[in-house]
């Protein structure tokens, strides 16, 4: 393992606090979903009458998105630090480097956002359940659940740091 000289040492300090600064937007936001639903009442559509729920299907298939997503992020999360993001195209026209940040700050930046801008949906669906079908529950188990994964797959230094230091290693930052 390189050692850092204080240069590089600030350039990753101020990154760190980049990456901090854009990540702590997404779990406020899931508190902005809670106040648009109070703000809204019940002027959601509300539970519609007759045999037919049109609307269950939809709370199904956003339960099942759910399911998926939750995985997913920590995935996708994974695989980009681990500069395992590889498709048949990319790799057929040799576009690796365009879709894969080349410097710890782009890869861990990229890495972060795609993984809480996946676990924000879910934030996104309890709102979409509230409007259509004024479901309080969804709404607040699906933020909840959206703010228990941001702060699970929240950014951590120690592994922004060891990005920093494998890449460095590899020659590629």
């Amino acid at each position: 393992m390189q050692v850092m000289n204080d240069d590089e040492e600030g350039q990753l300090d101020g990154a760190w606090t980049t990456i901090l600064f854009m990540w702590v937007g997404l779990p406020l936001s899931l508190g902005i979903y809670i106040a648009i639903a109070i703000a809204m009442g019940d002027m959601g559509m509300g539970k519609p009458e007759g045999p037919a729920d049109p609307y269950a299907v939809m709370g199904y298939v956003m339960y099942a998105l759910v399911v998926v997503q939750l995985p997913a992020a920590y995935l996708i999360r994974k695989a980009v630090i681990n500069g395992q993001v590889r498709s048949k195209l990319a790799v057929g026209f040799g576009l690796i480097k365009a879709l894969l940040p080349q410097t710890a700050t782009g890869r861990y930046l990229a890495a972060v956002m795609v993984s809480a801008a996946v676990i924000q949906c879910i934030g996104i669906y309890g709102l979409i359940l509230y409007v259509t079908n004024a479901d309080y529950f969804a709404l607040y188990f699906m933020v909840g659940l959206a703010a228990i994964a941001q702060l699970y797959l929240r950014p951590r230094k120690q592994e922004f740091l060891d990005l920093a230091d494998r890449l460095r290693e590899e020659g590629q930052t």
